[in-house]
């Protein structure tokens, strides 16, 4: 849905699929900040060649969301310090992971990704200013974190609250997904046994159950482990 990247290398992408010089200078002003205007044709045609909905890209310290539809939003991080030209784009990715995932508990596959990230929205651009500068400076508080580098996953949280909520949103997506599979495959399993197949699966619910219970005493004595209740 998204890619994320220096400015150098979403050139080198480009240049590689598209050498045409005239089209890769138009491409060139917008990747590089040289025009004042992001210009939604060039835009358009940049998501259409990386087949992607929306792209993130960061050249001297200013990063640039653009969608497929031609909107863009702009952010300028080179009055923050403590960042460079890598720490910019992976502050810009870990910015866009953070925002998908805390979008009002959407799932992909139930609703369009203009609806995730609507960048006519001021509450979804003022996310991602937040979130951006979030991440450039607990980048340099964390201990043990990349040197220069401020993707989420890779640093310690700040609190077992906030592992915990990301955590929970992340499982809450994957959990619908992995509902939906189900689904898929219970219904060809039923269509299989109304032509004259029979089961496709079968599935032994008492080992199941077993599994989920033990799992569950487990999560149980880890959380009193971790906060005495």
């Amino acid at each position: 849905m998204c890619i994320v990247g220096i400015s150098d290398v979403i050139d080198a992408m480009t240049f590689e699929i598209d050498p045409d010089d005239r089209r890769h200078e138009e491409r060139v002003r917008l990747l590089y900040h040289r025009s004042s205007l992001v210009e939604p044709a060039t835009a358009q045609a940049i998501c259409r060649q990386l087949q992607t909905r929306y792209l993130g890209f960061v050249h001297d310290k200013r990063a640039t969301i653009v969608a497929w539809t031609g909107e863009h939003f702009q952010i300028d991080m080179r009055d923050i310090s403590d960042t460079n030209q890598k720490g910019a784009g992976d502050a810009l990715m870990a910015a866009i992971v953070d925002v998908f995932l805390s979008s009002g508990g959407k799932t992909v596959g139930t609703v369009g990704a203009q609806e995730i990230l609507n960048l006519k929205s001021p509450d979804l651009t003022g996310a991602l200013r937040t979130e951006i500068r979030h991440h450039v400076g607990r980048a340099f508080r964390a201990e043990g974190s990349t040197l220069r580098s401020v993707i989420s996953f890779e640093e310690p949280f700040d609190s077992w609250r906030q592992l915990l909520e990301r955590q929970l949103k992340y499982l809450g997506v994957q959990a619908v997904n992995a509902l939906g599979w189900l689904s898929i495959a219970f219904a060809i399993n039923r269509l299989a046994v109304l032509i004259g197949m029979g089961d496709l699966v079968r599935i032994p619910f008492k080992k199941v159950s077993t599994i989920l219970g033990a799992a569950l005493q487990w999560l149980k004595a880890l959380l009193t482990l971790m906060f005495g209740h």
